[in-house]
């Protein structure tokens, strides 16, 4: 037991260099919480460390990378491979999630803020143009999940089937802050693009019990879901 201690402790005084940090407590939880995540953190120490000394918004974008991949790790039939593609030129995803031996997807995650005046107006908009922006990062050779963070106050005003539903009429006529504003070419390069995501998932910051994640498929993906890796990725993050 006290083995198991010193090496978490030592753990966390590598990835924080014995500094205090906002996300330093946090880690200290989900590392003495679950073994799949120390052993997460040990494989990508560098990696993780590196993005604590740069990150800007340590509060935001990087503590739900982090907090994502321990809830996924919190699901026996999930595995995680942190930023597996960023050696290659271009942007990537986030994550490569496996589901047990059978299949393996992208998953990249962006934290959206909301604020309760503009819920009602601006949000679904911020939603497409959020998910339109994340589109040049999905692999066109398997399945992509989009998960975003929204601050709860937001989760009840927006919609995602409603966001790619306004995201697929607003490319289909052409219309340039989807096609042109995103770095599209033009309409049928947006559609590649689109093809490749298979579903989006909102989930509230922080996460909430009774507050499920809200999941939309995309009807036109080219690499659609089954249903038990749905139901592994909605169940992780969901609160009990």
């Amino acid at each position: 037991m006290l083995s198991g201690i010193l090496r978490r402790e030592a753990l966390l005084e590598s990835i924080f260099e014995g500094k205090p940090h906002p996300l330093k407590t946090a880690c200290a939880d989900w590392i003495a919480s679950s073994r799949r995540f120390t052993q997460f953190c040990e494989g990508y120490q560098a990696k993780i460390r590196k993005k604590i000394r740069s990150a800007a918004d340590v509060g935001g974008d990087l503590y739900l990378e982090l907090e994502t991949a321990y809830l996924l790790l919190c699901e026996d039939a999930l595995s995680v491979e942190y930023e597996p593609d960023h050696r290659r030129a271009g942007r990537s995803a986030d994550f490569a999630v496996s589901f047990t031996t059978r299949m393996r997807m992208r998953l990249e995650v962006t934290h959206m803020r909301a604020s309760v005046p503009e819920a009602a107006t601006r949000l679904p908009n911020r939603l497409a143009d959020t998910i339109c922006d994340k589109l040049g990062q999905l692999d066109a050779s398997g399945a992509n999940v989009v998960l975003i963070g929204i601050d709860s106050d937001g989760m009840n005003h927006i919609a995602p089937q409603n966001a790619l539903k306004t995201l697929r009429q607003r490319a289909e006529r052409n219309d340039a802050d989807v096609v042109e504003r995103h770095g599209f070419k033009s309409r049928s390069g947006f559609f590649d693009h689109y093809r490749r995501l298979s579903a989006v998932m909102l989930r509230g910051v922080p996460l909430r019990q009774g507050a499920d994640p809200v999941w939309c498929d995309n009807p036109l993906a080219k690499h659609p879901l089954p249903a038990r890796v749905k139901t592994a990725l909605i169940r992780s993050h969901t609160l009990i």
